[in-house]
């Protein structure tokens, strides 16, 4: 009887992705923003984690700004502290690269647009 419960259970277990699906939306564990479920549209491909990204884009955007940031504070330090003209050129590299980091960031949303018009509808 055992043999047969746990090949029982691993395929209802594949199922409920199936099922969640068909209902329109998948309910999650904890609240994002507010929104308790991401509503799933069957007639388009990957709606699942297209509203997933939706919701926890900002978090990404937040989350790597700051750490531009604080990469630039860094390389701040850097330069300051820096004893010879090596280890300047090398701060000023990286607070460099913070910098395009920090606009890479800032301006992905614009560069999203272009690549798909429709991504933030």
């Amino acid at each position: 009887m055992a043999r047969f419960i746990s090949p029982s259970l691993g395929v209802a277990f594949l199922l409920l992705p199936v099922a969640a699906l068909a209902q329109g939306s998948i309910p999650l564990m904890e609240c994002i923003n507010g929104n308790c479920s991401i509503a799933v549209d069957n007639s388009k491909p990957f709606s699942a984690f297209w509203g997933y990204f939706d919701e926890l884009y900002p978090w990404i955007v937040g989350t790597a700004a700051g750490i531009a940031l604080l990469w630039a504070l860094i390389s701040g330090i850097q330069i300051i502290v820096a004893g010879d003209s090596t280890k300047m050129e090398a701060g000023k590299t990286q607070l460099l690269h913070a910098a395009l980091g920090l606009l890479l960031i800032l301006f992905s949303a614009i560069i999203l647009h272009i690549l798909n018009p429709t991504f933030f509808q």
